[in-house]
């Protein structure tokens, strides 16, 4: 069933009622399999039953979703914000809606993190892209999620030596993965300018990174 409804999910018309079915069945069979809850998060937001969503991710974030489930957290805020946006034909609808819910939960590093997008995708707003991004990471600094959104806040915004020393932090190097690591590499040259250094980052990464 885990993989008959990944089938009506793959389907080029899409089949949402279909693929909540066999999810539903899945999940039943095998209740702590991680791909199976998985099928099930994406079925519910497929479907738009995104309360059920978030109170599935909320019950088993901890025993089956890497990171307590933030990644479908995450996905969840956004469809309500576009959703909200789409009903008012206003996509700054969605700012609103993550600073109404950040003034009751402003500790929220993916609230944070989804606030500073928005401002970036819909407004092109660097400066809050910054200060949301930054304080996403220093609520939480252990998450890939908040140091990339942090690191790229810093180029769009032209803080060129900031975004330096950052990348000579412990915690930068430990936490990402190396292709991340080579990507910003090649980022914040591009950014700067500096095409020169940029192609040579993608000359010494091309053939042993597949990324690239």
């Amino acid at each position: 069933h885990h993989f008959f409804g990944g089938h009506y999910y793959r389907l080029a018309q899409g089949d949402s009622i279909n693929f909540l079915k066999h999810a539903t069945i899945a999940l039943q069979l095998d209740p702590l399999s991680g791909p199976v809850n998985s099928n099930m998060m994406w079925a519910l937001i497929w479907n738009e039953r995104l309360d059920e969503a978030e109170v599935h991710v909320n019950k088993m974030g901890s025993f089956v979703f890497p990171n307590g489930g933030n990644r479908f957290k995450a996905i969840i805020l956004r469809r309500r914000a576009e959703l909200l946006s789409l009903d008012k034909k206003d996509f700054t609808e969605s700012i609103k809606f993550f600073e109404d819910i950040l003034s009751k939960d402003s500790d929220n590093h993916i609230l944070l993190v989804e606030l500073a997008k928005a401002y970036n995708g819909i407004l092109n707003d660097n400066k809050n892209y910054l200060k949301y991004s930054e304080k996403a990471y220093q609520v939480d600094s252990s998450k890939i999620n908040t140091i990339g959104h942090y690191f790229r806040a810093l180029l769009e915004d032209g803080g060129f030596k900031e975004a330096k020393r950052f990348m000579e932090l412990e915690n930068y190097i430990k936490v990402l993965p190396q292709f991340q690591l080579s990507s910003n590499n090649w980022h914040y040259h591009y950014f700067k300018g500096d095409y020169i250094k940029s192609q040579k980052v993608l000359d010494d990464e091309i053939f042993y990174n597949s990324y690239f």
